[in-house]
């Protein structure tokens, strides 16, 4: 006689290992969707792979190279040793989340596909709450440096700071090294105008804001920002501003599900999520503009080569009926050049040009 149980164990043990393996890809693919900027990295292959170490690495230029001269014939090359390449370390943060099971789901689920239906359920909610936690650190400071006892990794609050000094990103002290600051434009906490109706209008201050914030951020070698984040409150009123304008998209990005709108060589998105150190999410969505203005060039998300939303095997506690396996993240997010992202706010904040 066949034994049920057994076989039903096994069975179901089977599909849920080869469901799963099916899945991580799209369960990593879903999980960066969700957030533009992630999405770009991770197809961009932006995304690096450590082989663990005590830190993450992050090689970072603050100086030229001055070897690099023209020359006549046989004249001498300067082969001197250059400075000007230093390194921004940072901590491993860890996401963890968890698939489980009870061996009354087990026997309510032991077709083939009521399995597959719970299973796929299961790493679906999985799947949302992981991206959650990564979009919602994504706009926190999160741990900045290895000092930092946040569990989270670092985000634009650091990264692209309205106040750069409150934050020695990757253990650099900003007031001395003030090549590692990046860019800001406040409004002297008056909220920046976008339409004006006026009998005499002028020329609306929030426009002309990200014009001087993009040309700050466009200084130097590698180009400007290409990526950007608004609160819904600060898109919306680009949106109207340009809505007497010739509007254009990115049609790749908006085909992935992306809204979004060009300004200059910029690709603008909204994001319900964005907030900073000193506007909250409610005013992003209401009152306050808050735009980052983004270099993909210079970011970087380096993971883990071991732990990249992979699984663990099923475990059952001695005193439980029920078994679970956990999926598992580690790595941090920085940049290599600081000063080439920027962030507009409806704050009183310092300019840094």
């Amino acid at each position: 006689m066949a034994q049920y149980i057994t076989s039903e164990t096994r069975y179901f043990d089977q599909i849920l290992s080869t469901t799963y393996d099916y899945y991580r890809a799209t369960l990593v693919d879903n999980i960066f969707k969700m957030n533009a900027l992630f999405y770009k990295m991770y197809k961009g292959g932006q995304i690096a792979y450590q082989d663990g170490g005590a830190s993450l690495i992050f090689p970072i230029m603050y100086g030229k190279n001055d070897t690099v001269a023209w020359y006549e014939d046989d004249e001498d090359i300067d082969v001197q040793v250059q400075e000007g390449i230093g390194a921004a370390k940072m901590k491993w943060c860890q996401l963890a989340g968890s698939i489980s099971f009870t061996r009354k789901q087990r026997r309510m689920n032991s077709g083939r596909h009521q399995i597959i239906n719970l299973i796929s359920a299961k790493l679906k909610q999985a799947e949302m709450s992981m991206h959650e936690k990564m979009n919602d650190a994504f706009y926190e400071a999160g741990a900045y440096n290895e000092s930092q006892t946040s569990k989270q990794i670092c985000g634009l609050e650091a990264l692209v700071a309205e106040t750069p000094d409150s934050y020695d990103v990757g253990g650099i002290d900003t007031s001395v090294q003030t090549f590692w600051q990046n860019k800001v434009r406040g409004n002297a906490n008056t909220a920046f105008t976008w339409i004006d109706d006026s009998d005499a209008p002028s020329l609306a201050t929030g426009p002309v804001a990200m014009r001087e914030l993009y040309t700050w951020c466009s200084k130097g070698t590698g180009g400007p920002p290409n990526f950007g984040f608004a609160g819904i409150y600060g898109y919306l009123s680009y949106e109207a501003y340009m809505s007497t304008r010739q509007i254009y998209r990115d049609p790749e990005m908006a085909k992935m599900g992306f809204d979004n709108i060009k300004f200059r060589n910029m690709t603008l998105f909204y994001d319900e999520a964005t907030k900073s150190e000193n506007i909250t999410n409610a005013e992003t969505q209401a009152d306050h503009a808050l735009m980052f203005f983004l270099n993909t060039d210079f970011l970087h998300l380096k993971v883990d080569s071991q732990t990249d939303f992979v699984r663990t095997d099923f475990q059952r506690p001695v005193n439980q009926d029920s078994e679970a396996a956990l999926i598992l993240w580690m790595g941090n997010m920085c940049t290599s050049k600081r000063s080439k992202h920027g962030v507009l706010a409806d704050h009183n904040d310092t300019n840094v040009t």
